[in-house]
């Protein structure tokens, strides 16, 4: 749950109780850890995440959250492709549509 955009979304939005028994738990040093947190408070901020070659090599995503009408997050949408085809540019270029999707995906959510 610690590596690739998908997981590190969720993560990121969890209650910071429940995220802190997920990351006392992660294979890291503490240095590491301490990377980690800065990243998923960076990924609050902004309201999406990356990655490159974390979960595959060679292989970018960038993942969005759904959120229900409550506002409380229900899933997370990702588009993943080779690093070669989508790069960070390209995922600034299809962050608008990817969040237009999520959004419309949870209206239809309870």
């Amino acid at each position: 749950m610690y590596r690739g955009a998908s997981g590190k979304l969720l993560l990121a939005y969890l209650r910071e109780d429940q995220r802190e028994a997920i990351l006392e738990q992660v294979p890291l040093d503490a240095a590491s850890r301490d990377r980690l947190r800065a990243e998923l408070v960076a990924i609050r901020q902004a309201g999406y995440a990356t990655s490159f070659g974390e979960r595959q090599p060679e292989i970018a995503s960038l993942a969005v959250p759904v959120r229900r009408r409550s506002g409380t997050i229900a899933a997370a949408l990702a588009v993943s492709g080779p690093e070669s085809r989508l790069r960070p540019e390209r995922m600034q270029a299809l962050l608008p549509t990817v969040r237009s999707t999520a959004e419309g995906l949870g209206r239809l959510l309870p």
